[in-house]
């Protein structure tokens, strides 16, 4: 599913090209089992590939044909692999793209966005779904759902966008809440992060946090970042400026005071990656512009803003403590710096992109 900011960039950058040639798949064999390895997928919104990164830059390419819209994540040893086109989930293991442990199809319009791990379950969030879908890792058979029913709002789903599991052994769900039946934007200015114990398989308790949240994990996921907003006005004619970062800490399951609100920032809080010690990285647009920034947690300081000359579309933490950055071409044309970025987060200092011959699209770490 292509969110609505990113839905301007492929009316906008979207061209007849010749796609990449189907190659026959491969096993990752020049990069040893115990080196960290990056996983990304490449595209150009109509196709793309599954392509293999090395923390020193050597790209390893074209491992798998993909749709236009797939998006990838880690779970120890293991990637998910989420075509948003096809609507389906695949999983595999052990570095060997020859075959997947398991795929399966969640449904036609069902768009999955976020998977996660908990109580010996795989936790699946479709976007258009009133509820996640839960399965068995070894096989991806079905064991039940989660009902979410209760926060749907009139378009029929509460927009369930991404699941964090915490060291509590509790899942935690950040729900956008938008109204796609009309504003494209929250229902209520509110969105919703849902605790989710992964034995029952239910909600047990719900908090109302910004309107449109996203959720990512603070180190091992013990303090949950929750940020976002609404993208624009109601009338478009600018950014929204309603939201922020909070932070929620799973063992007093309470939502600490804004870090940073967009209105002081002005501009749109989009990525957010935050280290065990404090140490994060934002990033800033106006849907023009794009902005990084490097901030530290406990003193709510930010550092200057650079600009990436780019479209940042993803900051995935990386194992060596960076923060890398998905930089695809802004929307108005200009080549700008297009690549995988790694961002030293000592120093906010961004590295040289590594390219590749499609743009990047989305990013997960194998450790």
């Amino acid at each position: 599913m292509i969110r609505f900011v990113d839905f301007l960039l492929v009316a906008s950058t979207i061209a007849c090209t010749d796609g990449p040639a189907a190659t026959d798949h491969q096993n990752v064999d020049a990069v040893s089992a115990t080196d960290p390895l990056a996983v990304l997928v490449t595209s150009d919104y109509e196709v793309g590939t599954l392509s293999t990164l090395t923390l020193d830059g050597v790209v390893t390419p074209d491992l798998l044909p993909t749709s236009g819209d797939t998006v990838v994540q880690a779970e120890g040893g293991r990637i998910y692999y989420l075509d948003r086109t096809a609507n389906i989930v695949r999983a595999y293991d052990d570095r060997d793209f020859v075959a997947p442990v398991w795929e399966v199809n969640v449904g036609d319009g069902s768009n999955p966005v976020s998977v996660a791990g908990c109580g010996g379950r795989v936790f699946i969030a479709l976007y258009f779904v009133p509820a996640l879908l839960v399965l068995d890792p070894s096989t991806g058979e079905t064991l039940g759902q989660v009902d979410l029913s209760a926060f749907s709002d009139p378009d029929g789903s509460p927009e369930p966008d991404s699941l964090v599991a915490s060291p509590n052994g509790k899942l935690y769900l950040a729900m956008n809440q938008l109204d796609f039946l009309g504003t494209y934007g929250s229902v209520d200015g509110s969105g919703t992060l849902a605790e989710i114990d992964c034995e029952a398989m239910t909600v047990t308790e719900s908090w109302e946090v910004g309107p449109n949240p996203h959720a990512s994990p603070v180190g091992d996921g013990a303090r949950i970042a929750v940020h976002g907003g609404d993208y624009f006005l109601p009338d478009f004619s600018g950014p929204a400026l309603d939201g922020g970062l909070w932070i929620f800490d799973t063992s007093t399951r309470t939502l600490g005071a804004p870090v940073f609100t967009e209105a002081a920032l002005g501009a749109n809080v989009g990525n957010v990656v935050v280290r065990e010690d404090g140490r994060g990285l934002l990033t800033l647009d106006d849907a023009l512009t794009w902005e990084v920034a490097c901030f530290d947690l406990d003193t709510a300081t930010l550092g200057t803003p650079f600009a990436p000359q780019a479209y940042v579309q993803e900051a995935r933490p990386g194992p060596d403590g960076a923060v890398w950055l998905v930089q695809r071409a802004p929307f108005s044309g200009e080549a700008g710096a297009v690549g995988t970025v790694r961002v030293d987060l000592e120093t906010c200092t961004p590295g040289a992109p590594f390219a590749t011959a499609l743009e990047p699209y989305s990013l997960a770490f194998l450790r």
